[in-house]
């Protein structure tokens, strides 16, 4: 009774395990990172379907962005191919909290899913990590059950880099520019008025 058991639990565990992505950390390389994205993949065995997740590299508080969770499948169009899944956000040091979850994928007449997740960071700029969560049927709906998922981590600052406009930066100089010449003029005029000046 006890092998019995054993055996089924290690069968459920071969059946259900986790195959994790996590996506390859391009942002370092990036002057730039908050102009940029990251994508991370699962594939099945089969190489048919795949889900993906995509998230910006550097995001500011208080400034929104999207996460984008997507299903592609051309093989099984319009068909159920997925079971229950989740995108989940955990800040570094924090809870993990459910950003979107459902209990089933179902692909499209183009074989795709796809799920935009309008998110706004608040409070202290920390570090976060976002994961796309699934269960793959596998071969379209029928053939076994594996469990996946897709990582990546987003990185918080404080504020975006305040750059002025171009006007405003053009009436700055040319207020400074006006009021100098403005004091160098009436400093001639003094002089040229009061010649006992210029000794003083």
């Amino acid at each position: 009774m006890k092998k019995s058991i054993i055996f089924i639990i290690l069968v459920l565990l071969f059946i259900f395990s986790v195959n994790s992505s996590f996506a390859q950390n391009l942002c370092d390389t990036y002057v730039d990172p908050e102009n940029h994205t990251w994508m991370a993949e699962w594939t099945d065995e089969f190489g048919q379907t795949t889900y993906s997740l995509i998230a910006p590299c550097k995001v500011f508080v208080t400034v929104p962005f999207t996460i984008t969770a997507t299903v592609t499948d051309i093989n099984f169009p319009d068909t159920w191919i997925g079971g229950v899944w989740s995108i989940e956000d955990t800040p570094d040091g924090g809870s993990t909290r459910i950003l979107d979850s459902g209990f089933s994928i179902w692909t499209d007449v183009n074989g795709e899913w796809s799920q935009d997740l309008n998110v706004t960071y608040t409070g202290a700029p920390v570090n976060h990590t976002v994961e796309f969560s699934f269960l793959d049927f596998g071969w379209g709906n029928g053939a076994h059950h594996w469990g996946g998922n897709a990582i990546g981590d987003i990185v918080v600052d404080p504020y975006p880099a305040v750059v002025p406009e171009p006007i405003s930066s053009i009436l700055f100089i040319t207020g400074g520019t006006l009021l100098a010449g403005r004091r160098y003029f009436r400093r001639k005029n003094k002089l040229r008025l009061n010649p006992t000046l210029v000794n003083n």
